[in-house]
């Protein structure tokens, strides 16, 4: 079976505002983005939806005596989608962090995080604190966070875990490596309090928006880069292992093992290309099948201007038949023109 061809406008843009150099700032972001609807159902154009994020908030940052910091920041969100049963959603979170350095090459910290999201049928207050610890050693960094998380729901049970976040990275003649593991609690209606350690808390693959619950995501990713040809060509590989564990049902969870490549070619200061290959495993416990699915996308890229720019990419999807899933392949081809003010 095929599709009806679609036209779908998506896009992103960012503005940050600094008040007092270094001290206060205030920042905005607004994306629309197409999604996949239930991530535990079909991807198909019909389970996929446009869905429309804006956020804002001050950051307030001061440095006492020393080495010592205090960061105050609030946000609020509003996430809505093109879809009139889906239910949209408002978020206002805060969130403190006080970091103190030890010595140049050591710094410990705590931060604190409470959201409270209102849906159209009901609401819940997520809230994070976590022990930081940040290091420099010779050949690599690490960071890592470890804390409780705990997710309540005015219309369903209250969620807690232990969430945690660590990041090692490193570079050598060679080229540049990166280690990243991370499990967090949120809720699958918003995905907007993912750690900064996933891809894109906007766009990370554990929203729901169909089946509204609490959702446990741990994730480990590995990835290794290097410059190939100097100033010419990059290449980048990256394996992960991503788990989902939707709390309101025991039965539904998925597994999601991958490896991804980024291949980057600088035919001159105003042309480029990028080549970006995903392969993904994905294993719904649920119904006990295994998926396979192969992503290739194409872009190139000529910039105008400093400002301005102008791409031509393109994208194929291709998901293999399941015992109980259709098989699936998408081709799409589009121009996105880009603006930085």
């Amino acid at each position: 079976d095929t599709s009806d061809d679609e036209i779908n406008v998506t896009g992103s843009g960012s503005m940050q505002w600094d008040i007092i150099d270094q001290r206060l700032s205030w920042s905005a972001t607004h994306s629309r983005n197409r999604q996949t609807g239930d991530t535990l159902q079909t991807d198909t154009p019909e389970n996929q939806i446009d869905r429309t994020v804006f956020q804002t908030g001050p950051v307030l940052n001061y440095r006492f005596a020393g080495s010592n910091t205090l960061e105050l920041g609030a946000t609020w969100a509003d996430n809505s989608f093109d879809d009139d049963e889906l239910d949209s959603s408002s978020q206002t979170s805060v969130n403190v962090k006080y970091n103190r350095g030890i010595s140049p090459l050591l710094e410990v910290g705590v931060t604190g995080n409470r959201s409270e999201v209102d849906v159209d049928s009901f609401s819940y207050t997520s809230q994070q604190l976590t022990a930081d610890i940040t290091a420099r050693r010779k050949y690599f960094d690490v960071s890592l966070s470890v804390g409780p998380n705990q997710v309540e729901r005015d219309d369903a049970p209250s969620s807690s875990s232990t969430s945690y976040s660590l990041s090692i990275s490193g570079a050598n003649a060679f080229g540049a490596w990166s280690l990243s593991a991370n499990r967090q609690l949120t809720d699958t209606i918003t995905g907007l309090a993912q750690s900064g350690n996933l891809p894109d808390p906007l766009v990370n693959g554990d929203t729901n928006f169909d089946q509204a619950a609490n959702v446990e995501r741990t994730r480990t990713e590995f990835s290794y880069s290097r410059t190939i040809l100097p100033k010419r060509l990059t290449g980048q590989l990256s394996f992960s292992i991503d788990e989902q564990n939707f709390e309101d049902e025991q039965s539904d969870e998925k597994n999601m093992n991958g490896s991804a490549s980024l291949t980057v070619y600088s035919a001159s200061q105003k042309l480029s290309a990028n080549l970006h290959q995903q392969w993904q495993r994905t294993e719904d416990q649920a119904d006990t099948e295994l998926l396979y699915e192969r992503r290739t996308n194409l872009d190139i890229r000529y910039r105008i201007n400093a400002n301005l720019s102008l791409s031509l990419f393109a994208s194929h999807v291709r998901r293999d038949e399941g015992p109980r899933t259709p098989g699936y392949q998408e081709d799409s081809v589009g121009i996105r023109l880009s603006l930085t003010l």
